[in-house]
């Protein structure tokens, strides 16, 4: 979605407001807000969590937390870290650890 990789969260706030469904997958079995995560957009990351967006979310490989962790954006990871199921957050942790 070019919206949230040039981080354009007019666009993206556009395009919501469209009636988008936040858990549908927008290619390559990712929900709009793994993919935000994994281009590093906090504006967005922070909009679709405020409209309801599941951190929990998995795709086929990712979720949210780990796309953030995998990419390297401490400031969504962050922000994401306490939101996200403790399970999940023990799978992203033992997987930073063996890199």
């Amino acid at each position: 979605m070019d919206a949230i990789e040039k981080k354009d969260i007019k666009v993206v706030k556009e395009i919501v407001g469209s009636q988008i469904d936040l858990e549908e997958d927008i290619g390559e079995g990712a929900t709009i807000l793994i993919h935000a995560c994994g281009v590093g957009s906090i504006k967005t990351v922070r909009f679709l969590v405020a409209l309801g967006a599941n951190v929990n979310a998995r795709s086929s490989a990712d979720f949210p937390l780990s796309n953030a962790a995998i990419e390297g954006y401490k400031e969504v990871y962050d922000y994401l870290y306490p939101r996200t199921n403790p399970t999940l957050r023990i799978i992203v942790e033992e997987d930073l650890s063996c890199r």
